[in-house]
């Protein structure tokens, strides 16, 4: 299990950003993607995700939520 966690954009495609998520998917690896903020690219964040879902959220939102709705997201993986 992998947690990504971003307040801002990168330079690379969503392209890119999926080709490097692959081997870790192949691996094994589930990747949670988590955005901060409004200067995040959605699509980017989606690439990232091994389920294409983000968990957003900002910088007032209570972070036990946020915790609460990533544990949730890991319990949810091991079920399927």
């Amino acid at each position: 299990m992998l947690v990504v966690i971003s307040d801002k954009s990168s330079g690379k495609s969503p392209r890119d950003i999926r080709a490097a998520v692959v081997p870790l998917e192949t691996a094994g690896v589930r990747v949670i993607a988590v955005s901060v903020g409004t200067e995040v690219n959605p699509a980017k964040e989606k690439a990232v995700s091994t389920d294409g879902q983000v968990i957003k959220t900002d910088n007032e939102k209570n972070p036990t939520n946020v915790g609460k709705e990533i544990i949730d997201k890991i319990a949810k993986g091991k079920s399927e």
